[in-house]
């Protein structure tokens, strides 16, 4: 009698199971209703070449994240195959190339994935004395804690705050001027293959956008081939939104009704006419994300997406490491 009550309880716990794991945006929301934007497969069908620059948020990314990258679009532009990558030298920053061809083998598409974790590598190390697991910024099983810790919380120390988090507080501080420069060089190096005016498509991941914008906007040098590159954005799409929580950190004088990828579109995207920037701006946002937030700036054309990176179990809790970091491995934001 014990072991069929056991085997009804287990079959019981199967079906809650079951019940309380949901997406609740695996068809994903746009705001506002009916708002529309062109993909990169758009640009495509109307410009002879197109240019992508791909930039990793916090977290240690390595070339991985660019196969991953070239994989997705790969598989996502029909008639286009990558044919060739290379790295292009800039100190400090792998930058890497990758060309798509289309099935007449003319080059139609560039892919720039700027891979910017070793600037903080050497920070992140000396957190690694209370990871309790092996992480892509501690690899050595010697370093690491032995205390006794609960299964989510070492997975959200050990990942969430000791190897993604620690990117954030390193770009904040001394290590931001650094890491800065380097990615002015990588504009600059990109910049300077590309001689004729191309339709850009900016995917930025987490802190990745607020690295960027602040490089540009923070140029003392203005230098104008980097400028006229980066007027060339067409379309910018946000793998998680920090900058509202990330600017909180700016002066309050400093700080404006728009985020800091607003100001860019306006001083450097703007025309030279000094009409409104034609690029949009799309945010993803998945609600469980609690390290990202929704837009909601209508001073540009823009649209907020919201979608489920993962499951949601019994309604009350998404994997709080996978939820920020899932938007590029999610099949519906591609």
């Amino acid at each position: 009698m014990l072991r069929f009550c056991m085997k009804l309880l287990a079959g019981h716990c199967v079906l809650l199971l079951a019940a309380g794991c949901v997406m609740p945006y695996k068809t994903p929301e746009i705001d506002p209703v009916g708002a529309t934007f062109p993909g990169i497969n758009d640009f495509l069908h109307h410009e002879q070449s197109v240019n992508v620059l791909s930039i990793h948020g916090m977290c240690t990314h390595d070339e991985a994240w660019v196969d991953k990258t070239v994989n997705r679009i790969d598989s996502n532009l029909a008639g286009y195959t990558a044919v060739s990558r290379q790295r292009l030298p800039v100190p400090g920053i792998e930058l890497f190339e990758t060309s798509f061809a289309d099935s007449s083998g003319n080059t139609r598409l560039r892919n720039y994935a700027l891979v910017w974790s070793p600037l903080t590598a050497a920070g992140k190390k000396s957190l690694c004395y209370d990871s309790g697991s092996t992480t892509p910024s501690c690899i050595d099983p010697g370093q690491l804690n032995q205390r006794k810790r609960g299964s989510i919380n070492n997975a959200v120390k050990s990942t969430l705050m000791n190897d993604c988090l620690s990117d954030v507080v390193l770009y904040l501080g001394h290590d931001g001027s650094r890491i800065r420069e380097a990615f002015r060089a990588s504009i600059d190096a990109i910049a300077s293959r590309n001689q004729q005016a191309a339709p850009l498509v900016l995917i930025s991941e987490s802190l990745g956008s607020k690295i960027l914008a602040d490089s540009i906007l923070q140029d003392a040098a203005n230098q104008d081939a980097r400028r006229d590159f980066l007027r060339s954005t067409e379309q910018v799409f946000m793998a998680a939104n920090q900058l509202p929580l990330i600017e909180l950190s700016e002066d309050n004088k400093k700080r404006t009704d728009s985020t800091a990828w607003m100001m860019l579109l306006d001083t450097i995207l703007t025309a030279q006419t000094g009409g409104k920037p034609s690029a949009q701006v799309v945010a993803f946002t998945d609600p469980n994300d609690l390290l990202s937030y929704e837009l909601r700036n209508r001073r540009f054309t823009s649209a907020d997406v919201i979608v489920s990176n993962d499951k949601t179990w019994f309604w009350a809790l998404e994997r709080p490491d996978t939820a920020p970091t899932g938007y590029l491995n999610n099949e519906q934001v591609w």
